[in-house]
């Protein structure tokens, strides 16, 4: 033990070792000089304080006291903390002593706030004492992800961390160590969920689920098909995160222990809405592809530092609660599913004649900084090999309404938003209205769409079809991505401005009516979509385009040089 003698500013003059059990006295240098250390207690005239603080329970149960009763409460979340009194009947705790908040019952269990207790009224006989504390750091305790869970007993040691009354101390637990728990665990939650930043989630949805939509769908259960879902239900309250932003991934173990990535939804796509228990999610249709991420299980990781246990038999469990994704594992899944890994080319160059060297470049490089490497690479002496293709053949569409067919076109559903109507006909060659999309000017389709209480973003994809009323008027297709807002309560005029499908049928006029279509998954058009993607089709080039799609729908498919010519398309900004 220490004695130190303090000067009535209270600065350490002195110390010196005492015999062990010892207690630790605070002497004041002068008789009028105030006895205010931290951590001590009056007994009987003489202030005594204790060498190290010790740390105690303050317990939340909802159900013995109701949220509304907590008047403070969200003064203290907005806040992040403050000052707030508790009663107590244990005349243990001290000022000074290390306080933690922790909620009980069946909504949730944890630690959820930490502060020192700065006031004490003494416990009255037949009354409870009351303390003061200050929570430095107050975390949501309504928040399931705001909860530190109770740390497990160490040894033959056991804490009891759910208290019958406040002030238990914690005996049985290293406090450094939990000090240490809960700096780690505020870092990763990053400041009460209610303010933080949105945070992705990752949902598994059951074997038996996944086939069912399967079968609605009509999809065939492959890594490449895309599901095409738009509504989700569930009962889990992690789910209460997604409400305040944050977009949404959807998996499901399938035969073989392997994870898939079945579904992607977006934060500006998504609304959550709750009835009861139940969380209904609402979304346009997902649009990614499933794809098989089970070898990338070991790079996934949650805010609660917990990853999915990739053995047999246990990564469905492992995976059955809904968790927070660490952001550079939300980036990564973004990264598995986009058309493009990481938006690199490899370039291949041979050194010597059994020596290759691989360069990464980006693929938005422009020409002249191509050639500007090419010039540096020479000056090393390392000329470029080509590299092996593999030779793509398109063939003709055999989709049912597109070239000669004049049956309705197949393909995956699409559909608006609910949020947006659609007033009046989808007439031909509209008069006015914004233009959006790309095309010859066979096929203009004019949309007047009227917006819901928010704003509301329309996605509408390549391979879009917009069929004809008429089957001697072309059906219209959209060969890249269309992407539009229609702001609240206000009505829009569009020109869906579209390639034509049917080489043989008349280009659509003001007297032709449309109506939405499938999109086609046609493998021939998909190659063409793959071409087009991320690039810029000048006004002067959509002849071109046009003949290519007609290569498709009514010839052998595309030539090499209609595929160079594509090829050879800006990129866009």
């Amino acid at each position: 033990m220490v004695c130190r003698v303090v000067g009535a500013d209270e600065q350490n003059v002195d110390e010196a070792v005492v015999a062990r059990r010892a207690p630790l006295f605070t002497v004041a240098a002068s008789i009028s000089a105030p006895l205010r250390p931290a951590g001590s207690r009056n007994l009987k005239g003489l202030t005594m304080a204790r060498g190290r603080p010790r740390a105690f329970l303050f317990a939340w149960n909802p159900a013995k006291f109701k949220e509304s009763k907590w008047k403070t409460l969200d003064q203290l979340v907005a806040d992040g903390g403050g000052d707030d009194d508790w009663s107590t009947s244990s005349g243990q705790p001290s000022e000074g002593d290390w306080a933690f908040g922790v909620k009980l019952g069946s909504q949730g269990k944890g630690i959820f706030a930490r502060g020192r207790i700065t006031k004490i009224a003494e416990p009255k006989r037949g009354h409870s004492g009351t303390v003061w504390i200050h929570w430095e750091k107050f975390l949501d305790p309504r928040v399931v992800e705001n909860l530190l869970a109770f740390p497990k007993s160490r040894r033959s040691l056991s804490q009891h961390w759910t208290p019958q009354a406040n002030g238990t101390e914690i005996k049985n637990f290293p406090l450094a160590e939990l000090q240490r728990l809960w700096d780690d665990h505020v870092a990763t939650v990053r400041g009460d969920a209610k303010l933080g930043e949105p945070r992705d989630l990752l949902v598994q949805i059951r074997k038996e689920r996944h086939e069912y939509l399967l079968k609605y769908f009509g999809v065939k259960d492959e890594p490449g098909e895309v599901l095409p879902v738009s509504k989700w239900t569930a009962s889990n309250k992690e789910l209460e995160r997604l409400k305040r932003g944050g977009s949404l991934w959807i998996v499901t173990v399938r035969p073989g222990n392997r994870l898939w990535l079945v579904g992607y939804y977006p934060s500006p796509k998504l609304e959550v809405h709750k009835t009861g228990d139940r969380y209904h999610l609402k979304s346009e249709p997902n649009e990614v592809a499933m794809c098989d991420i089970t070898d990338s299980i070991g790079d996934l990781e949650f805010e609660n530092r917990k990853r999915i246990d990739p053995r047999p038999g246990v990564m469905a469990q492992s995976a059955q609660t809904p968790g927070v994704l660490l952001p550079e594992s939300a980036e990564l899944l973004r990264r598995l599913t986009s058309n493009k890994q990481d938006g690199l080319v490899d370039h291949v160059f041979s050194l010597r004649a059994n020596l290759d060297v691989v360069l990464r470049l980006p693929s938005d490089l422009t020409l002249a900084e191509a050639q500007d490497l090419a010039g540096f690479v020479k000056t090393l002496g390392v000329t470029p090999k080509p590299q092996p293709t593999r030779p793509r053949v398109s063939r003709p569409a055999s989709a049912p309404g597109l070239g000669p067919s004049t049956k309705p076109p197949r393909g995956k559903r699409h559909a608006l938003p609910k949020t947006v109507s659609v007033r009046g006909a989808l007439k031909g060659k509209p008069s006015s209205g914004t233009r959006v999309g790309s095309g010859r000017g066979y096929v203009d389709v004019g949309l007047q769409l009227d917006g819901g209480a928010t704003s509301t973003a329309i996605f509408m994809p390549a391979g879009l079809v917009m069929i004809s009323k008429s089957t001697s008027t072309q059906n219209g297709l959209l060969v890249q991505d269309v992407r539009i807002v229609v702001p609240a309560k206000a009505r829009t005029q569009w020109i869906l401005a579209m390639y034509c499908a049917n080489h043989d049928r008349s280009p659509a006029d003001d007297s032709d009516e449309f109506e939405f279509g499938p999109v086609t998954q046609d493998p021939a058009f998909k190659d063409l979509f793959e071409i087009l993607a991320g690039r810029t089709i000048p006004d002067d080039m959509t002849d071109s385009v046009q003949q290519a799609v007609w290569q498709i729908t009514d010839g052998g498919g595309l030539t090499p040089e209609t595929r160079a010519m594509l090829t050879a398309l800006p990129l866009a900004e």
